[in-house]
């Protein structure tokens, strides 16, 4: 890999990989390596990494958000249908 990859190619690469927390032996793994399939391996790892904890980051969020909001909204009213539903107006929580 290297003898196609200059000096400042391998170290934006090392940079990129870093700042995409892969761990450290991951990258010196992934800059040593002359095997395409093995550098392959190692991004599409870590890529799956990436995706679980952003599907993880998403789901706090959704909580927070929930936790949040249900916190500042009063109880919702009974309207003449008997539905309780609420829905978000520019100013502050209605019934619906």
């Amino acid at each position: 890999m290297r003898s196609r990859l200059d000096r400042e190619g391998v170290g934006w690469a090392a940079h990129a990989l870093r700042r995409l927390e892969m761990p450290p032996d991951e990258v010196r793994a992934v800059l040593a390596a002359d095997d395409a399939v093995l550098v392959h391996r190692y991004i599409e790892l870590h890529g799956e990494r990436l995706e679980e904890r952003l599907a993880d980051q998403r789901q706090t969020l959704m909580h927070l958000e929930r936790l949040l909001t249900e916190a500042i909204r009063p109880a919702p009213e009974a309207t003449s249908s008997g539905s309780t539903e609420s829905i978000w107006s520019s100013e502050h929580w209605v019934g619906s």
